[in-house]
């Protein structure tokens, strides 16, 4: 299993070839005629840092990274929330956003979703920590809030419920409260998140 920041054109394709199988085949989300090459792609993406999760030279699962720009963040945009009200400065603020694993793939490669789920997002918060993103956004399903609570990666939800791509509930994590949190009571977990880092207790 490799889990990436993509670098180059052939693995930004395999990002938005493989949101065209989950968001518009497995999942139904989205419809296929309006992505007639096979590429699930919006006006966000060239906004974002993408991840992308291969067994093998297959492609599993991919997330992406909004970062602050013009057309604001999908959460505003889906979510009917102004960020402004939690996070003062938008350029350290972005959204964890298109996470996709495929449930077909990981059922062929014998792949624990959970696992890969959190592998994408550990790299994605790798990232963010380097940038100094200091508020995380997500518009999350229940099922990811259990996933990420069972780990102590606790969000704060910052609206009510939406049915966008399901059932959708945005929530925000601030970077140091969570590194907090993760330090103190789930020290493995925190370095599984952040390998190698000198860290204490803010």
């Amino acid at each position: 299993m490799l889990i990436k920041k993509v670098t180059n054109t052939q693995e930004l394709n395999d990002v938005f070839s493989l949101r065209y199988r989950v968001y518009c085949l497995e999942k139904g989300y989205e419809k296929p005629e309006n992505y007639p090459y096979g590429l699930e792609i919006d006006e966000y993406n060239p906004y974002s840092v993408h991840f992308i999760g291969y067994n093998g030279s297959c492609p599993v699962g991919t997330v992406r990274l909004v970062m602050s720009n013009a057309n604001g963040f999908p959460m505003e945009k889906y979510c009917n929330v102004d960020t402004r009200d939690f996070c003062s400065d938008a350029r350290k603020v972005a959204e964890i956003s298109r996470l996709a694993v495929s449930s077909v793939l990981s059922k062929r490669l014998s792949i624990n979703k959970h696992e890969f789920t959190l592998s994408l997002l550990k790299e994605l918060c790798n990232i963010a920590n380097q940038v100094n993103i200091s508020c995380l956004l997500a518009a999350m399903s229940t099922g990811l809030d259990r996933l990420l609570n069972r780990c102590g990666i606790r969000f704060t939800r910052i609206g009510s419920p939406v049915d966008y791509h399901g059932v959708r509930i945005p929530y925000l994590a601030h970077m140091e409260d969570l590194k907090n949190e993760l330090y103190e009571n789930k020290r493995d977990i925190f370095e599984y998140f952040f390998p190698f880092q000198e860290y204490s207790l803010k």
